[in-house]
């Protein structure tokens, strides 16, 4: 049965943890008490004081600057306004504002350590390794911290948060294996991106004419955006492509796709007669 306490108990709670070293979490597991309804009845004894910001329309936002190195002073502009979406129009900031500043805490160490890579100019293994350091860590913290939530009692099964770290927890293989693979993303917005100019032809695509025209063009499609992925120029693989299949062992296929094709035939790619790199045209010219 569950311990019922006053408001001035909570009071003393909320007090105590402000003032000790622990997070929320770790507070509550120390005094043995639930985690949900701790963090409800913090909010419910600091709304006034933070009423005041109500009005100024950064209400339930977290400003992430300093976490991702920029400069605190600087306004808000210059800082991140994440909003943790939970579907069906809930908002997991508003709802549940502890929890959701847990996770994007720990969800924006593992962008500054990509910032990092980026920076240091990191790849393949030693991009792998760095990762393996800096950031299985915090992807471990997570998914506890997940599994912490849903322990500790107090969230109704019928509550989004709950979905929401379920929904988590199921996709935690997926999630990690970017740590494994350098050359795996911690999201997919490069592959969104990638399929803006898709939604932004549309109505180019009318006149693929036929079925197998518009399949033509998916195809196409497909390999420029792989190309970019792997920092390819499209029209020198295309050409090379184009030129080489003929001549290129069936069983080998594999080998003209963009990534192998990088590694195998990128230094000294076919060119094309109009291309002034093309062996003719640079015979001819030292004629």
């Amino acid at each position: 049965m569950r311990k019922h306490r006053p408001q001035e108990q909570w009071q003393t709670l909320v007090d105590k943890q402000r003032d000790s070293d622990l997070s929320a979490m770790q507070f509550c597991k120390q005094e043995g008490i639930g985690y949900a309804s701790f963090c409800s009845w913090r909010k419910r004894l600091t709304e006034e004081p933070a009423a005041d910001s109500a009005g100024s329309g950064e209400a339930g936002f977290l400003n992430l600057s300093s976490l991702m190195g920029a400069s605190s002073s600087a306004g808000s502009d210059l800082g991140w306004n994440i909003v943790l979406s939970l579907g069906n129009g809930v908002e997991a900031q508003k709802d549940h504002p502890e929890q959701a500043t847990e996770a994007l805490q720990r969800i924006a160490k593992l962008y500054s350590n990509e910032e990092t890579i980026k920076t240091k100019g990191l790849t393949g293994e030693k991009k792998r390794q760095y990762r393996l350091e800096h950031s299985q860590p915090v992807v471990s913290h997570f998914f506890q911290g997940c599994r912490d939530q849903l322990e500790c009692g107090g969230l109704l099964p019928s509550d989004p948060l709950t979905k929401a770290l379920n929904d988590a927890l199921n996709r935690e293989a997926s999630l990690n294996v970017f740590l494994e693979d350098p050359d795996v993303q911690p999201d997919t917005h490069p592959l969104e991106r990638a399929l803006r100019p898709i939604p932004s032809g549309r109505k180019n695509w009318l006149f693929c004419w036929t079925e197998l025209g518009a399949e033509h063009l998916g195809i196409i499609q497909s390999l420029i955006t792989t190309c970019k992925l792997h920092d390819l120029n499209a029209y020198t693989y295309r050409v090379d492509v184009l030129q080489r299949i003929s001549q290129h062992p069936a069983s080998q296929v594999a080998d003209l796709t963009p990534r192998l094709w990088k590694l195998r035939f990128a230094d000294k790619p076919l060119r094309s007669l109009v291309d002034p790199r093309h062996p003719d045209r640079q015979a001819s010219r030292s004629l």
